[in-house]
C-alpha cells in the first residue's frame, strides 16, 4: 500500500486521482469536480458498523446535495466489484469507487482504515477537510452540506420535522398514506436508516412455521422498510394498525 502523505489542506489544490468502478472506464477526479463542487468521502472497512452509518448518511443526503448544486463521490478500500455490489445492495446513487491499493487515500493524506471527508470546488481547491483519527471520527452530512452551500450559494431545503418534536396528539397527522403503505418521519430502519415503510396486517393459523414459532391463531402487524425490505413484526390486538402507529408515534 502507498505511503500516506500529508495531503492537501484548506485552500490547497486537491490531488487529481484516477477513480475506478466495476465494469466502467476509469475516471479522473478532476473531471468530476469541474462539473460541480464535490463532497468527497473516504469510507474504509465496509463490514464495520460505522462504514454503514457514514454511507447511509451520505446516501440520505444525496437529494439535498444535488439541490445545493453539488455531487457526492465516495472512495472505499474495497475491490471495485465489491464496492459496486455494496452500492447496489444499499441503493447508493452517488459514485462509490474502489481503491484497494490505497492510492487515492495516500494522495489525500488519509490514514489506512480511517474515514475522511473533503469538499472541493470547481477549481479543484479544498474548501473543507476532515481526516478522522478513529473509525467514528467523521462529520455529519449536515456539516458537509453547509460547506458545499458556502461554495454554491444555494441554501439546502428546510429539514423535515423530527418525530420527537411532534406532540403525541398530533403524531398521527404526520403520517400520510401513499400507495397503500404508510410513510412519515416516525420510523427509521435499524438496518439501512431508511424512513419510508409499509404496514401490513398478518394473521397466522396452522402451517409448520407458525407451529414451530408458536404463532398459531395470532395477529401481527409487519412493518417493512421500503429501501432494504427489512421487516419487523409487532404483536397486535384487534385494533391492529392503530397499535403499531401508536408505537411508531411514541405513545
Amino acid at each position: 500500500m502507498p505511503t500516506t502523505t500529508a495531503g492537501p489542506g484548506l485552500g490547497e489544490r486537491a490531488p487529481d486521482c484516477e477513480l475506478r468502478r466495476a465494469w466502467a472506464l476509469p475516471e479522473r477526479l478532476s473531471a468530476l469536480w469541474q462539473k460541480q463542487p464535490l463532497i468527497l468521502a473516504f469510507l474504509p472497512e465496509s463490514d464495520e458498523e460505522y462504514f454503514n452509518d457514514n454511507a447511509a448518511q451520505l446516501r440520505d443526503a444525496h437529494d439535498t446535495v444535488t439541490a445545493c448544486g453539488g455531487a457526492i463521490v465516495a472512495i472505499t478500500d474495497q475491490q471495485t466489484e465489491d464496492a459496486e455490489r455494496y452500492a447496489t445492495q444499499w441503493h447508493i446513487e452517488f459514485g462509490l469507487y474502489g481503491d484497494r491499493a490505497g492510492t487515492a487515500a495516500a494522495a489525500f493524506g488519509v490514514a489506512p482504515g480511517m474515514p475522511a471527508s473533503f469538499v472541493i470546488d470547481t477549481a479543484g481547491v479544498v474548501r473543507y477537510a476532515k481526516r478522522g483519527t478513529s473509525e467514528t471520527d467523521y462529520p455529519p452530512a449536515s456539516v458537509l452540506i453547509e460547506a458545499l452551500a458556502h461554495i454554491t450559494g444555494k441554501q439546502p431545503p428546510a429539514p423535515p420535522v423530527e418525530a420527537a418534536a411532534i406532540a403525541p396528539e398530533r403524531a398521527a397527522e404526520a403520517l400520510r398514506v401513499e400507495g397503500g403503505g404508510v410513510t412519515g418521519g416516525l420510523y427509521v430502519c435499524p438496518k439501512c436508516r431508511g424512513m419510508g415503510y409499509d404496514v401490513q396486517e398478518i394473521s397466522t393459523a396452522g402451517g409448520i412455521w407458525s407451529r414451530l414459532f408458536n404463532f398459531q391463531h395470532r395477529k401481527f402487524t409487519a412493518v417493512t422498510c421500503r429501501r432494504c425490505t427489512y421487516t419487523e413484526l409487532y404483536k397486535t390486538s384487534s385494533s391492529g394498525l392503530a397499535d403499531v402507529l401508536d408505537v411508531l408515534a411514541g405513545r
